[in-house]
């Protein structure tokens, strides 16, 4: 069975669909601010205290402090969707 273009890109985007909601759920691996601008250099510690509140993050129930997702924030790095956060 041969299958055209289009059903071809259809399938290659359900897959990575679900491959990027695995690693932003089950795989997500939850950083504190300074391992995020260790990990992401485009991060300083004065651009989290002023934008911080546009990126996804979480209080840690053990810390009641930020916890931001590296790969949903690498995910909005890598298709440019971090550009259009809104202040």
């Amino acid at each position: 069975m041969k299958i055209d273009k289009e059903l071809r890109c259809e399938i290659l985007a359900e897959v990575r669909e679900a491959v990027t909601l695995a690693l932003e759920t089950a795989e997500e691996k939850w950083l504190t601010p300074k391992e995020l601008i260790a990990q992401f250099g485009c991060f300083s510690q004065d651009w989290l205290k002023n934008y911080g509140h546009l990126l996804p993050r979480t209080k840690a129930a053990y810390s009641n402090r930020w916890c931001y997702p590296m790969h949903k924030i690498n995910r909005m790095l890598m298709d440019g969707s971090i550009k259009r956060l809104t202040l």
